[in-house]
């Protein structure tokens, strides 16, 4: 019971944090012209399909973190591995699931090779771009991954102090 509290707060975070990213994205396809979105588009009609994206995403980092965490992960002896653990939960949890167009898998499907990706960045800056935020936003996921990990360890100690407290007393 005493964990409940710290698995629901690590859920909230990644949940909060594909918000966040989410609405990052939507600004820069947004405000960047060679996205092919107009400047004065409406958010009804374009930021809620993203928002419900980014919601999905969060879930989809949140939810696989508390099933790790909770069910597989239940006693964390080493608190270096648990944190590497869950940078490679999110990180391959990354690259499967985030959306196009920033998605790696997306790009090299357009273009062919990663070669042909190199050289057609060099023609077009703005794909040199794209593959810069795809790789920014694979990076950022694996690093959230690893505040939460942090967080939730500091949360789950202390939470688990106050519950051997009310017992010992």
């Amino acid at each position: 019971m005493w964990r409940l509290i710290p698995l629901a707060k690590m859920a909230l975070r990644m949940t909060v944090f594909g918000l966040l990213l989410g609405a990052l994205e939507f600004m820069l396809k947004t405000q960047l012209p060679w996205f092919g979105y107009p400047a004065e588009s409406f958010f009804f009609v374009d930021g809620l399909p993203a928002l419900k994206d980014s919601l999905t995403l969060g879930l989809a980092l949140g939810i696989p973190f508390v099933v790790y965490a909770g069910v597989l992960h239940r006693t964390v002896v080493k608190q270096a591995m648990f944190r590497f653990a869950l940078v490679i939960l999110g990180t391959v949890e990354s690259l499967l699931l985030v959306q196009p167009p920033f998605h790696l898998s997306f790009l090299l499907d357009e273009l062919g090779a990663f070669s042909g990706l190199i050289r057609f960045a060099s023609y077009e800056p703005w794909m040199a771009l794209l593959l810069l935020l795809s790789v920014a936003k694979h990076v950022a996921i694996g690093l959230m991954s690893l505040y939460a990990a942090g967080r939730y360890l500091r949360d789950a100690s202390a939470s688990y102090q106050k519950s051997r407290e009310q017992t010992l007393a």
